[in-house]
């Protein structure tokens, strides 16, 4: 399901964002992908993370596009998979949030997307690489609906392939969980193996195997000459609770 809390011009307040997400666990979702996010921590998001958590709902999250560690919500919440954005190559995007948040990575560099007015466009943001992490979990549990996300997600050291250069510098200085690309770049056929399916699959631990650039959302992209700050205002007269 798509729900959209923001305007045209992709703006929006936190707390109907706290909302949609709320509205989306009350109708049966089981991934919910975040390409959105915000400096401001509010108690209704916080509750509404404690509330997905609780539902075995998983949350994947854009880290930001400031190239800083600068903490933005919902990514920074424990509970959510913050997703870094990396280039066609693997090295990390010039405008990806980085930080021990991070959880894993994808592309998002360049990636061809819907956009406004019935066109398609190239563009690049954490916004474009979170959707493909939420739909490999979301390919993951349909294979093993028997299972519940919580133990899918406890999959994902085991199923990432690991980018040990994530700078660039012609080492492998970051081998293991790092700050700019988490556990690394999200296999599906690692992650089924894991989980023990028979089910055949495909793999995007390389960026010479499949790539899922159909699986992709707006709003917050990166656009060419655009900036790359996420656009969101913050009223802390609102009403700050869930209803």
């Amino acid at each position: 399901m798509g729900v959209k809390f923001l305007n045209k011009s992709g703006v929006g307040y936190l707390v109907d964002g706290a909302r949609a997400i709320d509205y989306a666990l009350g109708h049966g979702a089981k991934v919910i992908n975040c390409s959105w996010g915000y400096s401001y921590n509010s108690a209704t998001l916080s509750n509404v993370m404690l509330k997905a958590e609780q539902m075995d709902v998983a949350i994947v999250c854009a880290a930001g596009n400031y190239n800083s560690e600068t903490p933005l919500y919902p990514a920074y919440y424990s509970y959510t998979i913050a997703v870094a954005a990396v280039d066609q190559y693997g090295y990390k995007a010039s405008f990806s949030n980085y930080g021990s948040n991070v959880d894993l990575a994808a592309e998002g560099v360049s990636v061809y997307s819907t956009y406004p007015g019935n066109q398609y466009a190239t563009m690049s943001g954490t916004s474009m690489a979170a959707p493909k992490v939420a739909g490999l979990l979301a390919a993951a549990w349909s294979d093993q609906t028997q299972l519940g996300l919580s133990q899918i997600l406890q999959q994902i050291p085991q199923a990432a392939v690991d980018v040990t250069d994530p700078l660039h510098s012609g080492t492998s200085a970051f081998a293991g969980k790092d700050k700019y690309t988490g556990y690394g770049l999200l296999s599906l056929s690692n992650l089924l193996t894991t989980l023990g399916s028979s089910a055949q699959s495909i793999s995007v631990a390389s960026f010479s195997s499949t790539r899922l650039d159909n699986l992709m959302n707006y709003p917050n992209p990166v656009g060419a000459g655009a900036s790359t700050t996420f656009g969101f205002s913050a009223d802390t007269n609102v009403d700050d609770t869930v209803k």
